[in-house]
């Protein structure tokens, strides 16, 4: 494993615990969505950009993988 790799595997293993840690202290929200609801994708204003980031944890093959679209 190069350090980028190791960099982005870190950095991602951090984010999760981080992420877990916060989950484990959420309150159930009363205004939970409805399946009917249908969220529909809105242009930025103009100057403004959108970012969409996923990421995915493969701990059997020891990988990640991570996208990203602006």
């Amino acid at each position: 494993m190069n350090d980028a790799q190791f960099f982005v595997f870190r950095r991602a293993k951090s984010l999760l615990h981080d992420w877990k840690s916060a989950m484990s202290f959420r309150q159930p929200s009363p205004n939970v969505h409805k399946p009917s609801e249908l969220v529909r994708w809105k242009k930025p204003m103009e100057g403004r950009y959108k970012c969409n980031i996923d990421a995915s944890f493969s701990k059997h093959l020891n990988r990640v993988g991570v996208g990203m679209c602006i």
